[in-house]
């Protein structure tokens, strides 16, 4: 069920996540959070008829958020799941687990050391350059690592 606070949100919560992180499409709304005012919360509370009094904090208004909020659902995984597929996420504070944040360290390390205030055009070519010679085999090195990581993790 989509409240009208949810509705006004949503494309405000889109934009938003499109600029963190394009995968991640909300379908449903983002529930206020502590960065957001007390009287949007308050609307919110009110609109999914939830109850709470006047006099409460904004800590305690988004506890009450927060014990009603489902997670939020994506498009992306709504669309594998129609395929039967299961989208996997890599945890988001653990980047040695990611053999991409490696390629991507690499890379910029290629194009800091070559970059003594380039102009734009140069230095786009000087990224292209530094992706491109990373290899399969650098890559696959970067993907063992990860696994080795991964495995002490487990242990």
């Amino acid at each position: 069920m989509i409240s009208k606070f949810q509705e006004k949100q949503r494309e405000k919560d889109c934009e938003f996540n499109q600029k963190r992180d394009f995968l991640r499409v909300v379908l449903d709304f983002l529930a206020p959070t502590s960065q957001s005012r007390k009287n949007e919360i308050r609307e919110c509370l009110t609109l999914n008829d939830i109850s709470f009094e006047q006099y409460h904090t904004k800590v305690e208004l988004v506890c009450l958020v927060k014990r009603n909020t489902t997670e939020p659902v994506y498009e992306a995984d709504e669309l594998l799941k129609q395929n039967g597929h299961e989208a996997l996420r890599l945890s988001p504070y653990h980047c040695d687990l990611n053999a991409i944040d490696l390629v991507w360290s690499l890379a910029k390390r290629k194009v800091a050391t070559k970059n003594i205030t380039l102009p734009a055009e140069d230095l786009e070519k000087l990224i292209k350059e530094s992706f491109e010679s990373i290899t399969p085999q650098k890559w696959k090195k970067m993907t063992d690592h990860v696994i080795r990581i991964e495995n002490k993790y487990i242990e």
